[in-house]
């Protein structure tokens, strides 16, 4: 569903909306640091963004993708958002499959030497 407008039903106050524009016009925040300091949830923080960050009817875009924070495997997943109708960052691009496979097989190689190293006796 594409919408133009945050939903009626989950209203949030003026003063989380103070603070989360204030929050925006500071510096790049991501979604978990924008709920931390407006004291929404996740969900109402994506549902406000999303309509600031596309151009609808004229209306020049409020938000845009600053940078990428890492999530917790270390993974830059995570967009953070900033004021102004600059033009997005694309997101990162991850490693080639054949990249990730070899790095998998040196991982295993690794575990299988140091099971059969801690096993032999001395």
């Amino acid at each position: 569903m594409n919408q133009t407008v945050p939903s009626k039903r989950n209203r949030i106050n003026a003063i989380a909306l103070r603070n989360l524009v204030h929050a925006i016009m500071e510096g790049p925040h991501d979604y978990y640091q924008l709920a931390e300091i407006t004291g929404l949830s996740h969900s109402t923080i994506r549902r406000w963004l999303t309509p600031w960050r596309h151009q609808s009817g004229g209306v020049p875009r409020l938000v845009h993708i600053a940078a990428w924070h890492e999530d917790d495997r270390g993974y830059l997943t995570r967009p953070a958002f900033a004021y102004g109708p600059n033009k997005p960052n694309a997101a990162p691009a991850g490693k080639p499959a054949a990249e990730r496979k070899r790095a998998y097989r040196a991982r295993l190689r690794m575990q299988a030497l140091i099971h059969a190293t801690a096993g032999a006796p001395r």
